[in-house]
């Protein structure tokens, strides 16, 4: 089953989650924690404390699943998520009205995951070049630093570097704004020639986008060559026969919508052996 992994970091919402037919795996993946702590003093807000506050969480109750939001259980995401929006600019727009800089403490190291090694190499890609930087040359920077960061992580797996493609990067760009211009992430089911990884991601985080990705590494079986939770976007950033991919981003308020397209695609049945390779033990650039 076909597993779209979206990190959604939104302006309305901004909460994290993993899309699988319209359902989320896992708690842990549909729930974003955050460092910072709300302040009222002298009239300043942090508004990403408040977007924490509204967090959506799916549990399972008893075989059904629930999205709580708030102390609220709902029966679908959307709800909550339509929940989340309203809560969060009504507390919001309360709070900030004397605010100059919302995100004045923003940290983007608690958007990262926890694999050492993917950290090593995040920092060793972006090192400090914050949404200013990577926005630059209409994201020209973040496609490279994206792509450079995917096959560090591709080498370290004993994969080939990929190469961008222009006819995959018009159709990842094309996607990516009228995804932008929806509000959210449409079927990719036109796409299905190409492998897909996709998210979208609050701007000022969007260069961990890649390393949110590789985190379902630690759900991979390399003794039984699947994953233990079903999950692809890993797989797809790593499997070895890959040799193109193309990546478009747009941008609408507070979000960034982020989308890779590869070929020839991963995830193929009965070659998960070949394509996903256990990761070398001493990685160097």
């Amino acid at each position: 089953m076909d597993l779209i992994f979206i990190i959604l970091i939104y302006f309305s919402s901004i909460i994290l989650f993993i899309k699988t037919n319209n359902t989320l795996p896992s708690k842990e993946a549909a729930s974003v924690y955050y460092n910072n702590k709300l302040s009222n003093q002298h009239n300043n807000i942090n508004k990403l404390s408040i977007i924490s506050q509204y967090r959506i969480s799916k549990i399972n109750l008893q075989g059904t699943y629930l999205y709580k939001c708030n102390g609220r259980y709902f029966d679908n995401f959307y709800d909550a998520y339509k929940y989340a929006q309203f809560m969060i600019e009504k507390t919001y727009n309360i709070a900030s009205s004397n605010n100059n800089n919302p995100f004045e403490d923003f940290n983007v190291q608690s958007y990262l995951g926890t694999n050492a090694k993917s950290i090593y190499i995040w920092r060793m890609v972006w090192n400090g070049c914050d949404y200013k930087c990577f926005s630059s040359q209409n994201y020209k920077i973040f496609r490279l630093n994206i792509l450079k960061e995917i096959n560090l992580l591709r080498k370290y797996h004993y994969s080939y570097p990929l190469l961008l493609n222009n006819k995959l990067e018009k159709l990842a760009q094309k996607y990516a704004e009228k995804s932008a211009k929806v509000g959210k992430l449409l079927p990719l089911s036109i796409f299905y020639t190409y492998g897909q990884t996709m998210g979208i991601m609050f701007y000022l985080a969007g260069n961990t986008i890649v390393n949110r990705w590789y985190q379902e590494s630690k759900y991979y079986d390399y003794k039984n060559h699947r994953s233990s939770k079903g999950l692809k976007m890993f797989t797809q950033l790593v499997w070895r026969r890959t040799k193109f991919i193309g990546i478009g981003v747009a941008k609408t308020n507070y979000a960034l919508y982020i989308v890779c397209l590869f070929h020839p695609k991963g995830n193929v049945k009965n070659k998960f052996k070949e394509n996903v390779i256990k990761p070398i033990r001493i990685f160097h650039e």
